[in-house]
């Protein structure tokens, strides 16, 4: 706990409670950030968010975000949340045009985490899916990474698959390496497990921790379909934590998967003495 003086996207400066000199560390190694507003606004949306109301959360942080009171490193984490409710609400053009905003600030690795990327082959809901082709043109190469996540069936999927077999070999480190994350949804749920789970963790590791959960959904996804639902569970389980740590969207649906997986194998009464942590 403690006071933030600066954040961008090289480092964090925090002055620890109780302690008189700053401490400073590198971005990449934050994961996100538990932030208190005062009590106004910004407090009041952030209390509308934690209890779903997404659209006046939207409403409230929209009209915060310009305060002449509010820091640039305060306006991303506005941002991030606009983002992420707007997902929530499975509104994917605004959520991927205020990602896009965010994007051009440089903000701290782990706000690339609530990218609205779609880590699963659950359906897709047909209000994103009526959204989808808006975003397919763009030139922005995330926005394609965003369109492509949410390509799952038909003549869709396999463009989607070629936009990220090319992204995955862009420069771009972040991009590059979700997008690669991203290719294992498309691979036959057996195959994935018996031949490339391996390297697929050695990918998963290699980018900065706060970028894991949605990986980890990925390859929860592929073990679950395969019906290894003691590995899923604990893969799902992994993508949980990593996602309350930094209260993303995603945990929502790892929860509701290991909801499933426990119904399923008689985990139920274990499974609900861990749920507790994440609610």
């Amino acid at each position: 706990r403690g006071q933030i003086i600066g954040f961008n996207s090289s480092r964090l400066v925090l002055l620890p409670q109780g302690k008189t000199e700053n401490l400073t560390l590198r971005s990449d190694l934050v994961t996100g950030l538990q932030f208190e507003w005062p009590e106004g606004s910004l407090s009041d949306a952030s209390r509308a968010y934690r209890d779903g109301n997404y659209k006046e959360a939207i409403r409230i942080f929209q009209a915060a975000a310009n305060e002449p009171s509010i820091q640039q490193w305060q306006q991303k984490l506005v941002l991030i949340k606009i983002m992420s409710a707007a997902i929530e609400i499975e509104n994917l053009p605004v959520s991927t045009k205020v990602f896009v905003l965010l994007k051009s600030l440089k903000p701290p690795t782990f706000a690339y985490a609530y990218m609205p990327l779609n880590w699963t082959s659950d359906p897709i809901s047909p209000t994103i899916a009526s959204t989808v082709n808006t975003l397919e043109n763009e030139a922005d190469l995330y926005v394609q990474l965003i369109a492509a996540s949410w390509s799952n069936t038909g003549n869709d999927a396999q463009q989607a698959k070629n936009s990220l077999q090319s992204l995955a070999q862009d420069q771009d480190i972040v991009l590059s390496g979700l997008a690669t994350c991203q290719l294992w949804r498309f691979e036959p749920p057996n195959e994935f497990v018996e031949r490339q789970l391996p390297q697929a963790l050695v990918t998963r590791d290699k980018l900065p921790i706060a970028l894991q959960a949605g990986p980890t959904a990925a390859i929860a996804d592929r073990l679950e379909k395969s019906g290894d639902d003691d590995a899923a569970f604990q893969f799902w389980l992994e993508a949980a934590m990593l996602s309350d740590r930094s209260e993303l969207p995603l945990l929502r649906i790892a929860v509701r998967h290991l909801d499933q997986i426990a119904a399923r194998t008689n985990r139920k009464g274990d499974w609900e003495a861990l749920k507790v942590v994440f609610e």
